[in-house]
C-alpha cells in the first residue's frame, strides 16, 4: 500500500484505543519500524497528535475522543463506492483515472480489514493472509486448493476465485469449482486452508 493509506491504516488501528508498539505496526502494516516512526510523523504534520509511552511496555497511543479527527470507514460505505465504481465503469474514459479508483477502494477494504479484530472468530492476521492469497490469485487469474470447513467436515476444493465480497463484515470469495463444475461462494470463516 501507498503512504497515505499506511498512514491512515495506523491512525485507524490507533483509533481503537489500544497500545501499539513500532514493532506491532510494521507487522501489521508490512512495513519497518523506521517507517512507522515515518507516518507518526506525518499524522503530526497534519495536526493528529498521536501519544509516545516510552519504556519496556510503551508504545504509541491515539486518543481519538479528544480531537477532531476521526477515522473510520464502514463496510456499507466501501460496497456504495464500489457501486458507484461499477455503474460508471462504462462511461468513464480515463483508463488511469478509472484503475486510481478501484485501488482507492481496495485500500479503504483494507483499512476496514484492518480495523476489525475479528469476525466470525476469524482473526485479523488470518482474514488479511485470507484476503492477500485470494486477491493475488484473483489478480493473477490462477486456481487455488481450499480446505473448506462443512459441517465439521473438511473438504478440499480445486477454486478458481473470481472477487471477494464483504457483506455484514464478513468476508466471501466467490468462484469456480472444475471438479464440480459450479460457482461457489464461500465465507472466510469457512476456509480452514488455502494453497497455491
Amino acid at each position: 500500500m501507498g503512504k497515505i493509506s499506511n498512514t491512515l491504516s495506523i491512525l485507524t488501528l490507533l483509533s481503537s484505543g489500544k497500545k501499539y508498539t513500532s514493532k506491532e505496526l510494521s507487522e501489521i502494516i508490512e512495513v519497518t519500524p523506521r517507517q512507522i516512526r515515518i507516518y507518526i510523523k506525518e499524522l503530526e504534520k497534519a495536526g493528529i497528535y498521536v501519544e509516545v509511552i516510552k519504556g519496556r511496555y510503551g508504545g504509541y497511543y491515539y486518543q481519538s475522543n479528544s480531537y477532531d479527527y476521526k477515522i473510520h470507514f464502514d463496510i456499507n460505505e466501501v460496497n456504495t463506492l464500489e457501486k458507484i465504481y461499477l455503474s460508471l465503469k462504462d462511461q468513464i474514459v480515463d483508463q488511469n483515472l478509472l484503475n486510481g479508483l478501484g485501488l482507492i477502494i481496495e485500500k479503504m477494504r483494507f483499512i476496514v480489514l484492518y480495523s476489525n479484530n475479528k469476525q466470525d472468530g476469524i482473526s485479523q492476521e488470518e482474514n488479511k493472509k485470507m484476503y492477500n492469497l485470494l486477491s493475488n490469485a484473483i489478480y493473477n487469474n490462477n486456481g487455488v486448493t481450499l480446505f473448506v470447513n462443512k459441517s465439521k467436515k473438511i473438504q478440499q476444493r480445486k477454486f478458481i476465485p473470481h472477487s471477494i465480497y464483504v457483506n455484514n463484515n464478513t468476508y466471501y470469495v466467490t468462484g469456480y469449482c472444475p471438479d464440480i463444475d459450479d460457482i461457489r461462494t464461500y465465507p472466510f470463516f469457512e476456509i480452514n486452508e488455502i494453497k497455491i
